[in-house]
């Protein structure tokens, strides 16, 4: 439960986050605290800001006491960007010296949500083809059945895994590869949670595990930092964010979100939301993503169904004239969605950017595994 807004234009940095912290035991009972602290300074000497969102610990340490331990050391830097890279490497050497504990319960809070989502697949599959069988008055073959649905659900997570790509590993020239401890947990894991797999689906499992870990997919339990502020020889402030899981491989597993330089002759003013969107997303634009989505399924839903009663009144002597008019009808319903997703709902962006004083800001679409 987090909302937290970034605002720079030539003078002057903004940051603000909520206080809200859920604290969660197993997936049943919740508590929600209100006076956790996200916004912290970086630096003693330096106008440069954090904020963090999602995981709050990092290795098993607090990260306000992270932060607090970095920024004792009062260091100067150049620039915002150095003191990013400088903040990431305190974090993976942070990480490397962690006990072997700490290391493991890394690799569980990534797999075992991996797991579950294999399970309820498969669950799901053979529920599926059970149903469908019945329906069909068709013998089933429970075992058969249920090892084809897990060749099929793996396939399709597989494919998945493969689209994400390799991750970003900071400081890492190429991507790594899992250390023995890593390696030893996964296969425990997968062991403990299909025992009753074929060995055979049990390594596919692992193998997906391991290209998982190393995949540009972040877990549910990542953290997000947003750095922003004035380094030494910057006259102009500048913003960077990142999101990251820990170290794996012997490297921090993380993914850069976001950059703002305010220029002379660029980018003049940002705005950008963090964590929780839409609350700033509405207040800016009038509407957020998840509106969007609902108003695109409406129209979907909607504008074919008015064209076939229009088409139904309309009688035509010649067939073909009838089929060149459903067609065009068809065109024009897709050229009104597409014209809805890329331009309706940018416009308020988009003139505000072209604003002699704009606050413009960006929006990431990721693709989950789910």
């Amino acid at each position: 439960m987090t909302a937290e807004i970034a605002i720079l234009n030539k003078s002057a940095v903004a940051l603000a986050t909520d206080s809200a912290v859920t604290i969660s035991s197993g997936n049943s009972h919740e508590k929600v605290f209100d006076s956790a602290d996200k916004l912290f300074e970086l630096s003693c000497e330096q106008p440069i800001g954090i904020m963090i969102y999602n995981g709050m610990q990092f290795s098993g340490i607090p990260l306000q006491d992270l932060i607090k331990e970095f920024r004792a050391q009062r260091m100067l830097f150049d620039s915002v960007d150095a003191a990013a890279n400088k903040f990431l490497e305190f974090l993976t050497d942070t990480g490397r010296s962690a006990p072997k504990s700490e290391k493991v319960s890394l690799i569980q809070s990534i797999v075992y949500p991996f797991f579950a989502l294999i399970n309820d697949r498969v669950r799901n599959t053979v529920l599926k083809a059970i149903n469908s069988n019945v329906q069909e008055g068709k013998e089933t073959d429970i075992q058969k059945l249920e090892q084809d649905s897990i060749q099929k659900v793996l396939l399709a997570i597989e494919r998945a895994v493969n689209h994400r790509g390799k991750g970003t590993f900071f400081g890492a020239k190429k991507t790594p590869t899992l250390i023995n401890i890593e390696k030893e947990e996964v296969i425990n894991a997968v062991t403990k949670q299909f025992p009753d797999y074929l060995d055979s689906t049990q390594l596919q499992i692992v193998d997906l595990s391991t290209k998982l870990l190393i995949s540009s997919e972040l877990s549910a339990t990542k953290t997000g930092v947003v750095i922003a502020g004035l380094g030494k020889k910057e006259r102009f402030p500048t913003l960077v964010s990142f999101e990251f899981d820990g170290v794996v491989a012997g490297k921090l597993k993380m993914e850069w979100t976001e950059k703002c330089d305010i220029e002379r002759g660029g980018e003049k003013a940002f705005v950008k939301p963090f964590a929780q969107k839409e609350m700033v997303e509405r207040f800016l634009y009038g509407l957020d993503e998840d509106i969007q989505r609902k108003v695109l399924a409406y129209c979907k839903q909607t504008i074919g169904s008015i064209s076939d009663q229009i088409l139904s009144q309309i009688v035509l002597p010649n067939v073909n004239d009838s089929e060149v008019l459903t067609k065009k009808a068809r065109v024009a319903e897709n050229a009104f969605l597409n014209n809805l997703q890329t331009e309706a709902f940018n416009l308020g962006s988009r003139l505000i950017k072209l604003d002699p004083q704009p606050h413009g800001c960006e929006f990431d679409h990721g693709h989950k595994i789910a």
